[in-house]
């Protein structure tokens, strides 16, 4: 993307002056030797570190994570290895992230020295890395101290920072610097502006154009980088992480609380699961035209935890879409949890190494592969009881409801075994002639008569099925649903669906969508302001008919909700089900201004019984 070339107010004529009068100085006196003699006026020309130039040059890279960010090196388990260059530079890689704890490794008193052994250390890695044609970003890493306390520690950051960057001033354009990696906490967003000023006032002091990254807080979020000020500067590339859906990236990372019922969280490349990503990448492009500097994804990945195929998938689609807008980027990580590299098995796991490298053709082929996967799971059961496929009763009453009757009496008025529809009070849901269909709660107040069986009628995948139009409006995590109770009372008869495996339902329409069921546990184990993570599975509509089968393995708490805060699975509520729904999911996040339509058909209950519910076979 070509963006208009950034203003720099930062070096007055006077500063310019001193600079060009005191580098050949600085070059005579070297002694590191990094920057070859005969390349020194190359090295040093401005014109050589032109930033778009830069960030190119960064291209693919890998972070050498959980080694020199440990409290100390070999902590977590990595330490670092002059293999472990070789080998990333070999596979094709173009350079290295090295985080740093450097707030590990102080005198703890002013003026703050760095342990010598490890500035040795660490200048040994950025070499190492270099010597291998590795361009090399180099940041501060956990600094937990300046997350708690940011003014106690400014002046330890800045003493820092004036030692990096001096230690460092002697090398090329092939080095770069990260001010901070993921402010958060109490370093807000907006002390964070101040701090980045500040510690890039003290690097430019004795390295006028060194690449800098710098990126937004809330732990380089793309949703804080409206609030990140650049300073005045040619030499700046913006930097972000993204790692959602948290629960997908994060499933069953034993440092995030709850995360264990988020094990078997799928990222098939669905509408679904694309829309939010390329919504909140396109955010970022447009940030960084409005702002005239370079992007570099820093961190990015999926914990092994996660389906390989999933995996492959999700990787090779945020690189795709990187490099398709430009930007630089270093997957997290090298070794260990999220790694390419198994260091215990010497293994290269060339399935993210491909998706890294080749992230077109890895995503279209793996992409094909997913969709067969999904067309094809097992339903898990030979037999099944029908929920409904609106062939019987045009009323609004599902299939279950249509036998109960039949084979004893009408269900009691007080029943809710008709499918009903619930939205927020400024969303609605309409038939196909625009007529507003009420949901209970609504005919109830106003002595209306139900009309959702406006939305059966002879629009299904064969025959009838169910449809509505919704307009999907409102600020605060807006709503929209249709769902129906089994025989009974809504909350009073409970229905056993251990034994169920699978639900599966004839779908077309647009937006994403979550089926869900909702359980004693849910109903009266929590308090009214709980009573919302029913368990469910997300899925997309499609603009043809597809079949959805989703089994009970897919089947988890709502995200962030009390129940996947308490790590419940559909065990702890299988056995006393009450009802049975089809509702927006979660990606329209808290503000949605959408038209949702859907088609719905063939509802089926896999390894359930007729007399499961207390009726005989049909």
């Amino acid at each position: 993307m070509n963006y208009p070339p950034r203003r720099c107010k930062r070096f007055p004529k006077l500063y310019q002056l001193i600079l060009f009068c005191v580098t050949p100085i600085l070059l005579f006196t070297m002694s590191c030797g990094v920057v070859d003699p005969e390349d020194e006026e190359k090295a040093y020309s401005k014109e050589n570190w032109e930033i778009w130039k830069q960030n190119s040059l960064l291209g693919k890279g890998i972070n050498l994570g959980n080694a020199l960010d440990a409290p100390y090196e070999g902590a977590w388990g990595v330490v670092l290895k002059e293999e472990y260059f070789e080998h990333i530079a070999e596979l094709g890689f173009s350079s290295v992230r090295i985080p740093v704890r450097w707030s590990a490794h102080h005198s703890g008193t002013e003026p703050y020295i760095i342990d010598e052994s490890f500035f040795q250390r660490v200048e040994w890695a950025v070499d190492q890395a270099l010597q291998n044609d590795l361009r090399v970003v180099l940041n501060m890493h956990h600094y937990e101290e300046l997350m708690e306390n940011p003014e106690e520690q400014r002046a330890i950051f800045l003493a820092l920072w004036e030692q990096i960057s001096s230690k460092f001033s002697s090398y090329g354009p092939e080095l770069y610097f990260e001010l901070c990696n993921e402010p958060m906490d109490q370093l807000t967003p907006q002390l964070w502006n101040h701090f980045a000023q500040e510690a890039l006032e003290v690097v430019r002091h004795t390295n006028p154009y060194r690449s800098v990254l710098i990126g937004p807080g809330l732990w380089n979020s793309v949703d804080a980088l409206g609030e990140l000020v650049l300073p005045e500067d040619n030499f700046l590339i913006a930097t972000v992480h993204y790692y959602k859906p948290d629960q997908f990236t994060h499933q069953g990372a034993i440092w995030v609380e709850g995360s264990n019922a988020w094990l078997g969280t799928k990222w098939r490349a669905t509408d679904s699961d694309t829309t939010n990503l390329l919504s909140h990448f396109d955010m970022v492009d447009a940030w960084a035209q409005t702002n005239s500097v370079p992007v570099y994804l820093g961190e990015y990945g999926a914990l092994d935890s996660a389906d390989t195929l999933c995996r492959v998938l999700y990787t090779s689609f945020i690189t795709k879409e990187a490099i398709n807008r430009q930007w630089s980027f270093a997957y997290w990580k090298y070794s260990g949890d999220f790694g390419i590299y198994d260091d215990s098995l010497n293994l290269t796991r060339d399935f993210l190494v491909d998706a890294l490298l080749e992230p077109e053709t890895i995503f279209k082929t793996n992409l094909e592969i997913a969709l067969e996967d999904t067309m094809s799971v097992d339903p898990g059961s030979d037999f099944f009881v029908t929920l409904d496929d609106f062939e019987h009763n045009l009323l609004g009453q599902n299939r279950l409801a249509v036998l109960y009757s039949d084979q004893f009496e009408a269900p009691p008025e007080s029943s809710y075994c008709w499918w009903t529809v619930w939205h927020n009070d400024s969303s609605q849901i309409s038939d196909n002639q625009g007529k507003k269909i009420y949901s209970f709660q609504e005919a109830q107040q106003n002595s209306l008569e139900p009309n959702v069986s406006d939305l059966i009628g002879n629009w299904g995948k064969e025959g009838n099925g169910l449809w509505f139009n919704g307009h999907l409006y409102g600020s605060s995590y807006p709503f929209i649903g249709i769902g129906t109770v089994m025989p009974g009372v809504y909350n009073e008869d409970w229905f056993d669906f251990s034994n169920l495996t699978s639900i599966s339902f004839w779908a077309k329409g647009k937006g994403e969508m979550r089926v869900e069921f909702t359980t004693d546990t849910i109903l009266n184990g929590y308090s009214p302001e709980e009573n919302w993570g029913h368990f469910g599975a997300e899925f997309s509509l499609t603009e043809d008919w597809q079949k959805h089968i989703i089994p009970v393995s897919e089947l988890r708490p709502k995200a962030w909700s009390q129940a996947q805060q308490d790590n419940l699975s559909w065990e702890d509520g299988m056995h006393k089900v009450t009802y049975i729904s089809f509702a927006t999911d979660q990606s329209y996040g808290i503000a949605a201004d959408d038209q949702i339509e859907m088609y719905l058909d063939d509802i089926r209950l896999y390894g359930l019984r007729y007399e499961d519910f207390g009726l005989s076979e049909e």
